[in-house]
């Protein structure tokens, strides 16, 4: 058959292609194959009018004869239709070298697995014109058009940039200068070195692998793309769990100097394949150091814990980056970057007091949790957004009042302040990922609400709040706070309610168990319990263990008890040691018997506060009264009451209540509002429904007799004499 008879016109088809491979390749059946004088593996030029493509031919055994099967992306880009015709004759290949291609994709896909899909697609094309599309990334290469070869170099660029690392510019500049330096390495060879030279330089050569860690939401993620776009080298990523992508991602580095590989979540290949992965990552070590490759290797998991000891030890992964929630000055940071880039959108101005507000009530939360935390309020609509945000923020979600009352500016724009209101709403109803599954609680409560107490208060603040409020003023005199502060005094003076209050003056995460709660039935259920508390506390910082009834779980050990008990001892021992290291954790304990708990925890270093909460005086039970009584006595002067007589009734409770508690005199309280609504509806007995004056307060006042304090004065005057000599008190 001469050329003459050589059919070149074809109709288009698409390709049914499941594999990455059918992107560069064209279908025919084996007919059509004959007719045109065409091979198999032989590379053909498709024209469409002015565009055209080059492709390998392969045979279809069950097509149509008059038909071309086009992978969809190079139909497009010959800008026909199925059912279109194009020309398809032999290609002469006669096209220019080209020594590099960039593939531009829109996010971020520069996984080892893309890479060698792009290679095997490029190499089996052949040909590439600038502004092709391949996998969704478009080409880009000096000239028109230009042959791949053996030696092209393949890079992945993105338009996607990655998150600002908000918060962590002391890690950026910690990877920064470990990728530099690995790549600043002398290059392969240098034969003229002697071997004493070659021995040193192996000893003096920069450090080329380096672990990041962190729990999942800390920004392992956003801090590597970051760092490595900001670097500007060549870098592949694997992620995954089989180690022949680890293989092929150094393959990949090898031709690339200088690269950075990053292994995405290494502890996935070594819980699947530990020997496997193990022995892999040191021979890529070991190769990198002594050839001095300029390539870097870094890995990241959710724990140091989980990476073997043999990839942390010398000329192996020997760096390391541990990631720790975000403190206050770095939520805020990233909320007002969130903030500033949809004020961009909306004209929204936010004032600095709004800011703080959210930077304290997001304790606990990581940086994942903060960008679907501002993702989710800021820049997603909901119903009904003004009723949503502010009438449900204000009686749905009891917020403290003076968060309700923060002033909210409004911008030039669409929006009017309503979307903080959206983005306080959605704190409140946000479960922090550190805190295992239950909320951090930070309760809606402050000193300014409870009575009396001066004393506790003013040694609460100065030992707890000031540290964190004034912490670089503690660091410039040299002084370390406390860590431990234990409440002791009659159960009923406000113990736990304190503790409540100063969670929420200090802004910190307040995590509360009662040490009942503790206490397992199994072997060693207690003391892990004890560890995951500590562990959650020091992973939301800053943060406040709250153990009530601590003597239940830390008796003394030379007493009357199990080995549990002692193991529990123990535990809460060394993690309170352990919290000297960790800023920003505190240890507070309630307890109704000082003198029972183990003597080694009321050292200093551990308890090394103690504050008595006493019984209130005279003038804070009047207080408690006249706040706990308020409607009552405004309701038995409607009732005929003289105002005279209610402001005598407040005086005389007063005197008469000498010896109860917070927590009685709450109850008695009641007990007269009972009396009043009692006397009111059911009349003096007379049966004309008339409350007199008199009969309203002498019933009211016999109440008050007839109620008495259920703690001895013997057992207050042993608190009293615990806080002034803790010897004195036989344990």
């Amino acid at each position: 058959m001469n050329k003459k008879n050589m059919r070149t016109n074809y109709t288009v088809e698409v390709v049914p292609y499941e594999m990455d491979k059918d992107r560069s390749r064209a279908y025919v059946t084996p007919n059509c194959l004959r007719e045109s004088h065409l091979k198999p593996g032989q590379h053909v030029k498709i024209t469409a009018g002015t565009r055209e493509t080059v492709l390998k031919i392969i045979p279809k055994f069950d097509g149509d004869d008059h038909a071309v099967y086009l992978p969809r992306e190079e139909i497009m880009l010959l800008g026909v239709r199925a059912g279109d015709l194009v020309t398809v004759e032999k290609s002469t290949l006669d096209y220019p070298a080209c020594t590099h291609v960039v593939v531009l994709f829109k996010k971020m896909r520069k996984t080892v697995e893309r890479l060698e899909a792009l290679r095997l697609i490029l190499e089996d094309k052949k040909v590439v014109q600038n502004g092709d599309v391949i996998l969704g990334g478009q080409i880009k290469i000096k000239e028109e058009r230009a042959r791949i070869s053996e030696e092209t170099k393949i890079k992945i660029e993105t338009e996607d940039k990655a998150l600002p690392a908000t918060g962590l510019e002391k890690e950026i500049e910690g990877l920064k200068q470990f990728i530099d330096n690995a790549h600043c390495s002398q290059g392969r060879g240098a034969d003229e070195e002697s071997t004493q030279e070659k021995r040193v330089s192996v000893y003096m050569q920069a450090p080329k692998g380096m672990v990041i860690s962190g729990e999942a939401g800390m920004g392992k993620k956003t801090l590597c793309l970051f760092v490595l776009q900001e670097i500007g080298k060549e870098w592949v990523r694997v992620h995954g769990h089989s180690p022949k992508a680890i293989e092929d991602a150094f393959e990949y580095a090898k031709i690339n100097e200088p690269c950075t590989v990053w292994i995405d979540r290494l502890d996935r290949y070594v819980e699947e394949k530990q020997i496997e992965t193990v022995s892999l990552v040191e021979r890529m070590l070991e190769e990198i150091t002594k050839e001095r490759r300029r390539i870097a290797v870094i890995a990241t998991v959710n724990s140091l814990s989980h990476v073997p000891r043999e990839l942390r030890s010398a000329h192996v992964l020997d760096k390391s980056i541990i990631l720790h929630a975000p403190t206050s000055a770095q939520r805020k940071a990233q909320i007002e970057m969130g903030v500033q880039e949809h004020s961009a959108q909306t004209g929204c101005a936010v004032k600095e007091d709004v800011l703080d507000a959210a930077a304290k009530r997001t304790a606990g939360f990581t940086r994942g949790d903060l960008f679907l935390l501002l993702r989710d309020s800021l820049f997603s609509k909901g119903p009904s957004e003004k009723e949503v945000c502010t009438e449900s923020l204000q009686k749905a979600i009891p917020l403290d009042e003076s968060m309700r009352n923060l002033a909210i500016s409004k911008g030039t724009g669409v929006c009017d302040g309503e979307c903080m209101h959206r983005l306080m709403t959605q704190i409140v109803r946000t479960i922090p990922s550190a805190s295992d599954g239950a909320p951090a609680e930070v309760p809606d409560i402050r000193f300014s609400s409870i009575f009396g107490q001066e004393v506790a208060k003013e040694k609460l603040m100065e030992t707890i709040i000031w540290p964190i409020t004034h912490r670089s003023l503690f660091s410039e005199v040299g002084v370390s706070p406390p860590k431990g502060v234990l409440l002791y005094g009659p159960p009923g003076c406000g113990k736990t309610l304190i503790a409540q209050a100063l969670a929420n003056e200090s802004g910190s995460v307040f995590l509360s168990i009662r040490g009942p709660e503790i206490m397992g039935k199994y072997v060693g259920e207690s003391e892990e319990r004890v560890r995951r508390v500590f562990a959650s506390a020091r992973a939301q910082v800053p943060s406040i263990i709250f153990i009530d009834e601590i003597d239940s779980i830390a008796p003394h050990r030379g007493a009357e008890g199990g080995q549990v008990d002692k193991r529990v001892v123990s535990t809460l021992l060394t993690e309170m040691d352990g919290v000297g290291g960790a800023a920003g954790v505190f240890v507070l304990g309630a307890t109704n018997k000082p003198w029972s708990i183990d003597s080694a925890l009321m050292r200093p270093g551990r308890f090394d506060c103690h504050v008595l909460v006493d019984l209130p005086s005279r003038d804070t039970r009047k207080e408690i009264i006249q706040n706990k009584l308020g409607k009552t006595l405004a309701a038995i002067t409607r009732w005929g009451v003289q105002e005279k007589n209610t402001g005598l009734l407040a005086e005389f409770l007063a005197d008469t209540t000498e010896g109860f508690t917070g927590a009685e005199l709450t109850g008695l309280c009641t007990e007269i509002s009972m009396g009043a609504l009692r006397l009111k509806i059911q009349g003096t007995g007379s049966g004309d429904g008339e409350v007199t004056e008199q009969a309203m307060l002498d019933r009211l006042k016999e109440i008050a007799r007839n109620t008495t304090p259920r703690i001895p004065l013997r057992e207050i005057e042993t608190f009293r004499q615990f806080s002034r000599d803790p010897m004195s008190i036989p344990h």
